[in-house]
């Protein structure tokens, strides 16, 4: 079985305030996830933690937690319950006065006989880093609009 490590990120131009209520507001996801990628929201906390998801993808069904989080800085999420397990970070450095970096950093394995006999074959570290390529510039085009909104 082979694990799923990603190291992804993306420079945005935007407040890292704007960019961590996106990667942190579960109901906002399904705005600037990939289509092919359906997200139902399972429970929405006004504190962030304990806000869940349900992930369906090709590769499967699973959820994310979201355990802990720094306000502007990280947010720390638990994949359970399904074809993954394991963890991942969004991290957010800032690098300008309104321009950051965002980091997903994940670690998982994937559970159960079928996918963790496919992991042997099929690279899916390759596969979830082309995903986030998709999901970044959503994410661009989501704080594009609600940037056009605030004027």
């Amino acid at each position: 079985m082979r694990e799923i490590v990603c190291r992804d990120y993306c420079e945005l131009e935007y407040d890292v305030k704007k960019v961590f209520a996106a990667v942190s507001d579960v109901d906002a996801y399904e705005f600037w996830w990939p289509e092919d990628v359906k997200i139902k929201v399972i429970c929405s906390n006004e504190n962030i933690s304990g806000s869940k998801v349900e992930i369906r993808s090709s590769g499967g069904r699973f959820k994310c937690e979201i355990v802990s989080f720094v306000a502007d800085k990280e947010v720390m999420v638990n994949y359970y319950g399904g074809v993954l397990r394991g963890s991942a970070v969004w991290l957010i450095d800032k690098t300008g006065e309104d321009s950051c970096r965002l980091h997903y950093n994940l670690d998982l394995v994937p559970h159960g006989f079928i996918p963790e006999l496919l992991s042997n074959f099929i690279d899916f570290s390759a596969i979830h880093s082309r995903t986030m390529t998709v999901m970044f510039s959503g994410l661009k085009k989501y704080l594009d609009a609600l940037r056009n909104d605030d004027r």
